[in-house]
Order: structure tokens, then sequence, then C-alpha cells
């Protein structure tokens, strides 16, 4: 009389080709992820930088910075001479 086998679990092929496509999507979608983090961090780091020269800005009474009225008249040489 033959004994049957209860067959339970997967076979090493069927776990590698699980592996296989486990690393391939991980491969595509890791730098995806990494690239947004990176771009998300890029923005705010603008909106940042924004949200600061408009307070100088105001803070200050001009109206926008870097057209050279702040330092207007304030500028000095090494020497000592214009």
């Amino acid at each position: 009389m033959k004994k049957r086998l209860n067959k339970k679990g997967f076979t090493l092929v069927e776990l590698l080709a699980v592996i296989v496509v486990l690393a391939i999507i991980l491969v595509i979608t890791v730098p995806m992820v990494l690239n947004s983090i990176s771009s998300t961090r890029q923005d705010a780091l603008n909106a940042s930088a924004k949200s600061l020269e408009k307070y100088i800005s105001e803070q200050l009474g001009l109206g926008a910075i870097g057209k050279n009225e702040i330092f207007k008249g304030e500028t000095e040489t090494i020497g000592g001479t214009n």
C-alpha cells in the first residue's frame, strides 16, 4: 500500500522566483522614492528661503532684497578710501 505524502509548503524554485520578483520591484521603486524625498527637501528649502526673504524685506521696509538699496552709500574699500 502506498503512503500518500502531504505536500505542504513551497518548493525552492517558487521561493527563488518570489525573491527575484521582489528584488526587481525594489530596484525600480527605491530610486524613485529617494528622488522624491530629495526633490521634496529641495522644495521645502526653497519655500523657507522665500519666506525668510519676504520677512527680511518687510522688516527692513524694502520692496525687494538684492537691489543694492540696502548698502547704497555704505560701500568702503580696504584702504579706507572710496
